[in-house]
Order: C-alpha cells, then sequence, then structure tokens
C-alpha cells in the first residue's frame, strides 16, 4: 500500500466533519476497538455484509479499478482482491490514514490525497467505483471525472441514497447526527432524475438495479426486468434503524401498500438506486440477487437470477458445507422422483427459470376468483404428489425432536421420513403443464414428521393466513393438536439458522423503534414551556413598557408646566456657571 501525497497544495485543508472524527477516534485509534451487539455503526463500517452491494457483480478478470467514494475503506480490500491495481482518492488525509490501515497488506493499491481536481492521473481505468455520495454536485463532478479516466469498455459503478427514498418518509434520520431529513422542500441529497441528467449530458448508458434495503447492508437487489411484488417486500424488505432513530410506520409495509397498488411506485421510493454505467448500451443479464442477511456466515448463500437459469453460491467461505449439503438435497429429491428444476455443478446450484407461476400464487389466483374448492384440491394433490412421496421411516430413534430437545406425546400418530425436505413448500414449487416442479430446496432434517411439512406449508402460505383459514386445514390435515409443539420445533429451527445481531438492528425498526409522534410531542411540551415562559416574559414587558409611558407623560406635563418655564433662565444661568467653572479648574 502507498500513502501518495504529491497533490496536497498549500491551500489543503482537511475538513472532515466532527462526526467523522469521532468515528476514527472509536474505531480507527490504536487502542483496543470497544463495542457492543447493538453497534449499528461498527456494523456497517465493518460487516461482510458491506460488500453484498458490489459482490454480486461480475468483474472481468484482474481489472484496473479506480475508488472515488472510499468512505473509511469499507470496500477496498475486496476490491484490492479481485483487482490487477486499485487507484483511490480521498479528500481526507484522516481518512486515507484509516483506508491506508485496511489495505496495508494490499501491495496493488495507492491512495492519493487531495481534492478531485487538483489529483491527476496517467491511468486508465476498468471500473470506476461511487459509491455513498450524498452530494449532487460532487456527485455531478465525480462522474465528469470518471468519464475521462475510464476505458473504452470500461464501467463506472455507481450507487446512492435517494433523497425520495421510503425511510426519508418514516422521518429517518439523515447520515448527520441530529438532523432528521426533511423532503418537502429540500434542496439536499440526489434523486435519479438527477443522475439520469447528468448521464444524458455526458452521453453515458446504464442499467439500473434496487437494493434493499439500501447500499450500505444489501438484502436482495432488484432491477427494471423484475420489479418486487408485495410478497417478496414483506420477505426481504429487512430494514434497519438506530437505537435513536424515530418512524412513523414500517417501511416493508407501506412499500408493499404501494407496490400492490402500482409496481412502479417502487422505482421511484426505493431507498437507494445502482447503476451500472459505460460509454457502450449496458449489456447485463442479471435481473436479481438476494442475499441472505439474517442467517449465521455458515448459512449465507448468494443468489443470482439471469435471464435462463439462477445460479446459488457461497457467499462466505464458511457457508461451503452448506452449499454441499443442498447438493444432497437435490440428489434426495431425484432418489424419490420428484420433479426439479435444480442441479449443480462444481461452481454451486444451478435452476432453470420458469415463466409459468408458483404454485402459491396460482392458489392465490383461484382463491380470489372464488375457486375455493379447486384451490383446495390443488392443494391436497400437491401434498400427496411431492411432499408424501419422500422416503418413510417406522419409529425412528432419533427424531428431529430429540435433536432440538422437545418433549412430544408418546401416543402421537406421526408419519416420519428419513431425509426430511422441510422446504418443500407451495412456494418453492412451480405448476408447469399441471405438474409440481419443486427448487431451492435448502434444508433437510433427518427423521422429521411429514406432518410438520404440511404445518409449514399453511404457516408460510400468505393466502391461508391473511383470509384466516389456517385453523380449518389444521383440523382438515389432522394436526390442530400439535400446532404448539409443532411451533416449538419451528423456532428452535429458526434460532439454529439466523444471525442474531442483524436480526436485533431489524426488530428494532419493526418492533422498538420509538414512533416519530413521540419525538414531536417531546418537542412540543418544549415548545408549550417556551412559550409560557415567552408570555411571563411579555407580562413583564408589559408592565415596564406602561412604566415607562407614565414616567414620558409626566416629564411632557413637568415640560408644559409654568414653573418649568419660569426657571428656564436660572437652568441656563447655571449651565454657564457649570461650564466657567470646569475652565477655572483646567478641564475642557
Amino acid at each position: 500500500m502507498k500513502l501518495n501525497l504529491e497533490f496536497i497544495d498549500d491551500e489543503y485543508k482537511d475538513n472532515i466533519s466532527i462526526a467523522d472524527s469521532t468515528i476514527i477516534e472509536k474505531y480507527f485509534s490504536d487502542s483496543k476497538i470497544e463495542y457492543s451487539d447493538d453497534d449499528l455503526q461498527y456494523y456497517l463500517l465493518f460487516s461482510k455484509n458491506r460488500l453484498n452491494i458490489i459482490k454480486w457483480y461480475e468483474f472481468t478478470k484482474s481489472p484496473k479499478i479506480l475508488d472515488l467514494s472510499p468512505n473509511f475503506g469499507e470496500l477496498d480490500e475486496y476490491l484490492s482482491s479481485i483487482g490487477s491495481k486499485l487507484d483511490i482518492i480521498s479528500e481526507s488525509k484522516k481518512r486515507a490514514e484509516v483506508i491506508g490501515k485496511r489495505c496495508s497488506k494490499c501491495d496493488n493499491v495507492e491512495i492519493f490525497v487531495g481534492a478531485l481536481d487538483k489529483v491527476e492521473l496517467k491511468e486508465k481505468y476498468d471500473y470506476i467505483i461511487i459509491i455513498g455520495e450524498v452530494d449532487k454536485d460532487s456527485l455531478k463532478a465525480k462522474l465528469k471525472y470518471a468519464k475521462a479516466l475510464l476505458n473504452k469498455n470500461g464501467k463506472i459503478l455507481l450507487s446512492f441514497d435517494n433523497k425520495l427514498g421510503m425511510k426519508y418518509w418514516t422521518g429517518l434520520k439523515e447520515q448527520q447526527p441530529d438532523r432528521y431529513y426533511s423532503i418537502v422542500g429540500s434542496t439536499r441529497g440526489v434523486a435519479l432524475h438527477d443522475i439520469k441528467k447528468y448521464l444524458d449530458r455526458y452521453e453515458l448508458k446504464y442499467k439500473l438495479y434496487f437494493p434493499l434495503p439500501d447500499y450500505r447492508i444489501t438484502n436482495v437487489i432488484f432491477s427494471e426486468d423484475r420489479l418486487p411484488d408485495f410478497d417478496s417486500l414483506i420477505s426481504r424488505y429487512s430494514e434497519y434503524y438506530f437505537s435513536d432513530d424515530h418512524a412513523n410506520f414500517i417501511q416493508s409495509l407501506a412499500m408493499a401498500q404501494l407496490v400492490n397498488d402500482n409496481p412502479n411506485n417502487f422505482c421511484s421510493m426505493a431507498n437507494s438506486f445502482f447503476l451500472e454505467i459505460g460509454k457502450n448500451t449496458i449489456k447485463n443479464d442479471t435481473v436479481y440477487v438476494n442475499f441472505e442477511l439474517i442467517r449465521r456466515d455458515k448459512y449465507h448463500i448468494m443468489t443470482i437470477m439471469k435471464d435462463k437459469y439462477v445460479y446459488k453460491s457461497c457467499n462466505f467461505p464458511e457457508s461451503k458445507n452448506h452449499v454441499e449439503q443442498i447438493k444432497r438435497n437435490i440428489d434426495i429429491i431425484n432418489k424419490n422422483k420428484i420433479n426439479t428444476l435444480d442441479s449443480y455443478n462444481d461452481e454451486g446450484i444451478v435452476s432453470k427459470i420458469s415463466k409459468e407461476q408458483t404454485l402459491d400464487k396460482v392458489m392465490t389466483a383461484l382463491y380470489k376468483n372464488d375457486e375455493v374448492d379447486e384451490m383446495y384440491e390443488l392443494f391436497d394433490r400437491f401434498i400427496e404428489d411431492v411432499v408424501k412421496k419422500q422416503e418413510e421411516i417406522v419409529q425412528p430413534e432419533n427424531t428431529v425432536f430429540k435433536k432440538y430437545d422437545i418433549d412430544i406425546e408418546d401416543n402421537n400418530d406421526f408419519h416420519y421420513v428419513k431425509d426430511g425436505l422441510i422446504d418443500l413448500l407451495t412456494q418453492n414449487t412451480f405448476f408447469i403443464d399441471k405438474k409440481f416442479f419443486v427448487y431451492d430446496q435448502e434444508w433437510m432434517e433427518q427423521n422429521v414428521p411429514i406432518e410438520f411439512i404440511i404445518y409449514r406449508n399453511i404457516i408460510y402460505n400468505i393466502t391461508f393466513c391473511i383470509n384466516g383459514l389456517c385453523d380449518e386445514l389444521y383440523r382438515k390435515y389432522g394436526i390442530d393438536k400439535y400446532i404448539e409443539v409443532f411451533k416449538q420445533l419451528e423456532d428452535k429451527i429458526q434460532a439454529s439458522i439466523r444471525e442474531n445481531i442483524f436480526i436485533r438492528f431489524h426488530a428494532r425498526s419493526v418492533q422498538t423503534a420509538q414512533p416519530l409522534n413521540d419525538e414531536y410531542a417531546r418537542q412540543k411540551v418544549q415548545i408549550s414551556e417556551l412559550e409560557h415562559n415567552l408570555s411571563e416574559m411579555n407580562e413583564k414587558y408589559k408592565v415596564v413598557s406602561e412604566r415607562a409611558d407614565t414616567f414620558e407623560n409626566n416629564l411632557r406635563i413637568i415640560e408644559a408646566s409654568l414653573s418649568w418655564k419660569i426657571t428656564k433662565p436660572l437652568r441656563y444661568i447655571s449651565w454657564k456657571l457649570r461650564l466657567l467653572k470646569r475652565k477655572f479648574n483646567g478641564r475642557k
């Protein structure tokens, strides 16, 4: 790593904010970093999930990369690992020193310190990164600067917060501390139309993506070719708040309602945008990307959907065993002669994309058309032709209940399957030519009851849940007396999968975030107290003003009185005598 200071001149001033200085002192000083699991700022700076915004992107082999918005170097060690050369421009020497610490073992990194218009680079780059810019004028300047340094087939990767994003409508703060974002009348921030205007001016082409919940910690990325629907927003919009944030409503629910009305509403109110930009037409067939923020590292996989296939691979090295388990699950599916769209190779899992609807959406359509009997019949067929097609085992000793330490009655009538694919669900099944084709089978539990898999099919089917059909289906399939046991089992399975740190940030956003109207109420009390004090001061001012008016009136009466006029010559003589006395004493 090389720190280049040749572009710092006599006019240079490191205008780093107090907030950034505090971050550097807390997290990047030589003293040991102290943080808690509730430290969201630490998570944003150091979490491996910070890389999700670019980790899905397919870079060319050994590219030359320039980072124009490095912040504290969150992405730069990764960029160094995939590039033959990484140059970084930091307008702050203090930030550059932090980036240098994070890239201390990277021999291909050079950090240039100085104002953008002062740093003169001779290289041409394959990729130029502008991720996290918040100022419109600065972003405009960086785009112009980037175009001049871009190779003929090079790309600019740009990501920024949408100033009209849903999170700001809830009342969240800006990145600056103690300042709430005001959408109405605000000239701060960047909107999509600003960027489109600049790109047209610079004759640049682009493809647009939408990272959720934002570019900092990305759980899912949609594109204009695949916009989210109601269900995906409810399940994938993993919003997060700081502990002192305030929110009037839950972002995911509000966005889901807007999208339910018109899918294009999402495009204008997404929290962040990601753009792939180039001098030529962008040819990128990636339409959707999914991560799993709420999972432990060992279950963390990345899903990339393209035009014809979906690819699953390890997001972290720790998740390699999980990918191997998914491959074994595909073998189990084939062994049980269940139709599937999944296969695998050395790189990971490959699934064919079907243009048909998933089974849960087919069932939803039937319900909306008042074809309830047909919906139930289709669900029965799925249970018989898919779920019950798994290999059964009689009276196993080490059941899934024993594994998760759950007590059950000995007189149960469960039907156990040896290798229980517990994700054989309607939303993981396509209905093609009146046949069921399953996909995305990540989870397997040995010696699990078929009844438990039926239970999961019921509770994870949105149509069943929002229309109050669950209890009826529990009774129909004879599992109503086991619901509490199944709830315990489901909770313990999920607890073994979930990564608790991010869940706390997410749970705070949807459960414990203090509503902004509470903050307004507190401020209203303060305003009321100030108004009361002002009223008291006005009363005092009124009394003083009345006294002054009385004094002024009395003075006018005196001036107008006969005695005041008679004594006027005497006052003149007295004034002359005082002047003579001052002159005699040597004073002027």
